[in-house]
């Protein structure tokens, strides 16, 4: 009887032990990106100034509060990159909610309304992704929706990489020639 205690609590614990190593290791891990936070715009100049400091470019997301490709580009795409920290010196993350009345801090630090700043860089649905430099200038073609989402992520690594390339290397703007097929100057 003591060999078969002996060998059941053998057992037991050959089972209990790897679960409880496993359980240990997922409490320590963030499950996702679900608490990453797209930081909102409101002063751009302030964006500007640490853009210039850490020669980045600027990721300006363009969303509505009722538009569902705005929920998933930021779900699927842009907090899990956020979170991965991969783009932590390569991008700025940022976002602009058009919603009426709203003003932002200019780049010259006048105030302007959200849709006559969305103008500027035609945007005209949401979600657009735009790529700034401290200026304000673009540095990537603008991506216009959540188009072809299998290969959406890839798209958008490459329109990060483009701006960032620009900036670091004192480009003034892009050129569309410089421009993926499926992004639009």
């Amino acid at each position: 009887m003591k060999t078969v205690f002996r060998a059941l609590s053998l057992l037991l614990l050959a089972v209990t032990l790897p679960a409880a190593a496993w359980s240990d290791m997922e409490a320590d891990a963030p499950a996702d990106a679900t608490g990453v936070v797209i930081p909102e715009i409101t002063d751009l100049r302030a964006e500007a100034a640490l853009a210039r400091d850490r020669r980045l470019p600027i990721l300006v997301m363009f969303s509505s509060e009722y538009c569902p490709y705005c929920t998933t580009m930021k779900n699927d795409f842009l907090k899990p990159m956020m979170f991965s920290g991969d783009y932590d010196n390569k991008i700025l993350f940022r976002m602009l909610e058009l919603r009426a009345g709203a003003d932002v801090v200019d780049f010259d630090g006048r105030k302007v309304n959200v849709w006559e700043f969305a103008e500027r860089y035609k945007v005209r649905v949401t979600p657009t992704l735009v790529f700034l430099d401290h200026q304000g200038k673009s540095m990537a073609p603008k991506m216009v929706g959540l188009t072809t989402p299998d290969f959406f992520g890839g798209y958008l690594d490459d329109a990060i990489t483009t701006a960032y390339n620009h900036v670091r290397n004192g480009s003034s703007t892009f050129a569309c020639k410089d421009a993926h097929t499926n992004l639009t100057c």
